[in-house]
């Protein structure tokens, strides 16, 4: 399934980045990005996948009560153990389940939603927080990042064609 293929790419990016940098790159707030570390971005990735997985099993998914695991923002071999454990957890059949928000209310709000549908969220939450993530990375000398690192898959189709139609019009006099 190309759902599972993305969201394996971009979790592969995710641990690639976090394993190559240094761990206090990885656990220092920065201005750049919304005063919080690269490490609290990943921390918030990994606790949605997990509220996902959990919800899963229960029929119910609730993003809104996450664990908020600190460890994950510190250390970063704790981290990419998660992400892999995350990849190894991807691969459920797919059902229907309850997506419950609070809006910072003590009122659950109830909508109808599926396993791949809540993937597709996840996955679009990770390229999002990548993104901002890639932001501190680009300021540290030395840290390279694959040139998609963060950006959307349709985006990346997008440059992709406007390269092939610029390689493919004619010349003009």
């Amino acid at each position: 399934m190309r759902l599972k293929n993305a969201l394996e790419y971009s979790l592969s990016q995710l641990k690639e980045s976090v394993v190559n940098m240094d761990e206090s790159i990885y656990k220092t707030p920065d201005s750049k990005i919304m005063n919080a570390s690269i490490g609290q971005h990943v921390r918030h990735i990994l606790e949605m996948f997990q509220c996902l997985f959990t919800g899963y099993e229960l029929g119910a998914v609730c993003y809104d009560k996450r664990e908020r695991n600190l460890l994950y923002e510190v250390c970063k071999t704790s981290a990419a153990q998660e992400i892999d454990t995350i990849l190894q957890n991807l691969n459920k059949e797919d059902k229907v389940l309850e997506l419950q928000s609070l809006f910072g209310t003590n009122q659950v709000e109830i909508f109808p939603s599926t396993y791949n549908r809540e993937l597709h969220y996840n996955l679009e939450h990770t390229i999002h927080h990548m993104a901002i993530i890639r932001i501190k990375i680009e300021n540290e000398p030395g840290m390279a990042l694959d040139p998609d690192y963060g950006v959307a898959f349709s985006t990346v189709a997008y440059k992709k064609s406007l390269e092939l139609k610029n390689n493919t019009s004619p010349v003009q006099n």
